[in-house]
């Protein structure tokens, strides 16, 4: 009877050892991930206001492409923003003749009607010009060797596919305002491509 007493106890003894890890461990975990979201929101950058709201991005990149079909030159950047999970973009497209801004795309997540966040989709180009005569966009750039820096205002630009989905009727336009950006590093294709081809000889 004295032995089972004793065995008993070890199992009890290992038991609350246990349990006391497990816990010591999830803190631990806890703290990692706070520690995480905050270098995360540390290091996101204030782009622009949207709908009174700051909006600050991640990361940013930019393309220097030749557009076949309008004949000029486009300069398109992609400030990214991660969020836990998914993540949001605002892209911006300018003419490299006239450094003049004519397209802009905006993800961003929305409250919806289930209580979720949903990915909702805002343009404004050539096509949604037409259907929302409301909207308007307005921007310049600079280009400084592979650096682009400027600023830039989205009036009204209304949700593409979405609408039916959101909690908030008001969430359905947005207005961007504030915008401005500096040395956003950027890749010219066409130069790239002609090194690659002058160094393969």
């Amino acid at each position: 009877m004295k032995k089972v007493l004793i065995i008993f106890g070890i199992l009890q003894l290992l038991c609350v050892s246990c349990k006391e890890k497990k816990a010591a461990d999830s803190q631990t975990s806890e703290m990692k991930t706070e520690e995480n979201t905050q270098v995360a929101t540390s290091n996101d950058n204030v782009l622009c206001n949207i709908n009174g709201a700051p909006w600050s991005y991640t990361e940013a990149s930019g393309v220097l492409v030749d557009d076949k079909n309008r004949g000029i030159r486009v300069l398109t950047l992609t400030f990214t923003k991660y969020l836990n999970p998914g993540k949001e973009h605002l892209s911006l497209s300018f003419d490299e003749a006239t450094k003049e801004l004519f397209e802009a795309s905006v993800q961003i997540k929305q409250p919806g009607k289930d209580g979720q966040r949903i990915h909702a989709i805002y343009l404004y180009n050539e096509r949604t010009a037409k259907s929302n005569p409301k909207g308007s966009i307005s921007g310049q750039v600079t280009l400084d060797h592979d650096v682009a820096s400027g600023t830039a205002q989205l009036q009204n630009l209304h949700i593409q596919y979405e609408g039916s989905l959101l909690a908030n009727e008001k969430d359905a336009e947005i207005t961007v305002i504030d915008l401005s950006f500096n040395n956003i590093a950027f890749s010219d294709v066409k130069k790239e491509m002609e090194a690659i081809f002058k160094n393969s000889k």
